[in-house]
């Protein structure tokens, strides 16, 4: 975790230790190279984030192709939370959590119909057949699913 002023620095201060002290290695950042160059044997995987989104989706990554390091900077998590599909995880993962409790039950039941409201993603809803169906699908599945869920159109970020 660094300064956000620090951030440029840090990753040539990287590219400079790895040209001194790592033979053979090749500086791969992930935000900027395709998936190829990432599954490369000797690639040393790292990726700058400077909001909490960009944190979340270099972690969200396979472990073949995850970052080994990831630069973040100070206060990125109280910045750029408002993807959609971060707050549906958090909705998700509460509910996973705490929804055997008795006043969750029906929440959990409905949350679904509300989902693009809650999430200001409604153009979204409107935009696919399924509507509020979308919604109940992605609720019900694990995260790492969401792609595969037959909506490619609505997935794209």
């Amino acid at each position: 975790m660094v300064p956000p002023n620090l951030v440029d620095k840090w990753g040539s201060d990287l590219s400079t230790f790895c040209d001194l002290y790592l033979d053979h290695w090749n500086l791969v950042d992930c935000l900027q190279c395709n998936e190829s160059a990432k599954k490369q044997p000797r690639a040393l995987r790292y990726g700058v984030a400077r909001k909490g989104v960009q944190f979340l989706r270099l972690l969200d990554d396979p472990k073949d192709t995850r970052c080994h390091l990831i630069i973040l900077t100070h206060g990125a998590m109280s910045r750029g939370l408002d993807d959609a599909f971060t707050h549906l995880a958090l909705i998700r993962e509460t509910l996973r959590r705490y929804g055997r409790r008795p006043r969750l039950q029906a929440v959990k039941q409905q949350i679904h119909r509300f989902a693009g409201e809650l999430l200001w993603a409604k153009f979204r809803q409107y935009a696919t057949v399924q509507k509020e169906d979308l919604w109940y699908e992605l609720i019900r599945r694990d995260p790492s699913e969401w792609k595969d869920s037959g909506s490619p159109r609505f997935l794209d970020r």
